[in-house]
């Protein structure tokens, strides 16, 4: 295996992890923030005007959220099946890790 996909790989973790706790000590549950390139603010609900000429593709929205269902909450109201699904995907998941070693 090459150490560059290693290496990849730990960056965009470690990355993932340093921004998800950061939201995690830094943001209240629901509230957006909405990052323009200079600095984040709270979002009240609208988008500013965009300056003649400027483009806001460039934005970022972040919100701390708890996904407590899976995908889209889709299991929110099902915490029985969600635990088995999870039991499901582990069991899976050192299985085909057990096959390669």
């Amino acid at each position: 295996m090459d150490v560059g996909y290693l290496l990849v790989t730990a960056g965009v973790v470690l990355l993932d992890f340093k921004v998800k706790n950061y939201v995690d000590k830094t943001y209240v549950c629901g509230e957006s923030h909405v990052w323009e390139g200079i600095r984040f603010r709270p979002a009240d609900g609208g988008s500013p005007p965009a300056a003649p000429g400027k483009s806001r593709a460039g934005r970022i929205v972040i919100e701390k959220y708890y996904n407590r269902g899976a995908a889209l909450n889709f299991l929110e109201r099902r915490p029985g099946q969600m635990r088995v699904l999870h039991a499901c995907m582990f069991q899976i998941g050192r299985a085909s890790c057990r096959e390669r070693v």
